[in-house]
């Protein structure tokens, strides 16, 4: 009884993964609407001004193009499951920051340089974070905007790379493109400002 029961298990379990492991794109042609939506994108994120006043100097200026592939299990064995692909382009700004400056100083010129590109929303000034800034808002283009801006008193590589990563655990993505190259070989140290602007073009998911 134990052997036949293992058996019916063991079949259901084949068929669930057959028919799982083989699913088709949910969409043959979102390359190019991936593609036909790109330009339009990568151009908003490059037409923000992302300068500071004297002694804040640009450290580095990069733009990442991405897009990942969603899956219905990220274990590995059903990963040919394709729920839908998303391409989110991300810019990241790094600026020093004068030694004369403190940290409420930075603060305050992080969230002037956000609103003079702007990279705003309708939310009160006085209830914004100090030195942190997160919010969305809806460009011109018609696309979502996803702004982040922090103070990071203790900059390193690693941690600044952090705010390239737009996208959730669950995607696979792949760098379609990347420009500006990375810090222009100059480490950051000490205090700095990282903008990160974050423009999802194309999202299929679910659809």
């Amino acid at each position: 009884m134990k052997r036949r029961r293992l058996g019916v298990v063991l079949s259901a379990a084949t068929l669930l993964l057959a028919g799982c492991a083989h699913a088709p794109d949910p969409d043959p042609g979102w390359r190019a609407q991936a593609d036909a939506a790109r330009d339009a994108a990568l151009g908003a994120l490059s037409d923000y001004e992302l300068t500071g006043d004297t002694g804040y100097e640009v450290m580095g200026d990069r733009l990442l193009d991405r897009c990942g592939t969603l899956t219905s299990d990220q274990g590995g064995f059903r990963d040919r499951h394709v729920e839908g692909h998303a391409c989110t382009a991300v810019r990241t700004v790094v600026l020093t920051v004068p030694k004369r400056a403190d940290e409420d100083d930075t603060a305050e010129h992080l969230l002037q340089m956000l609103d003079a590109a702007g990279l705003h929303d309708d939310v009160d000034d006085a209830d914004r974070p100090g030195t942190y800034i997160e919010h969305y808002f809806y460009a011109g283009h018609g696309h979502q905007v996803h702004v982040r801006g922090i103070v990071e008193t203790d900059a390193e590589e690693q941690r600044i790379d952090l705010f390239d990563d737009e996208y959730p655990w669950l995607y696979r993505p792949v760098v379609i493109s990347e420009t500006g190259g990375w810090l222009d070989g100059s480490p950051v140290r000490g205090t700095a400002i990282i903008i990160a602007i974050s423009i999802t073009y194309f999202d299929n998911v679910g659809v």
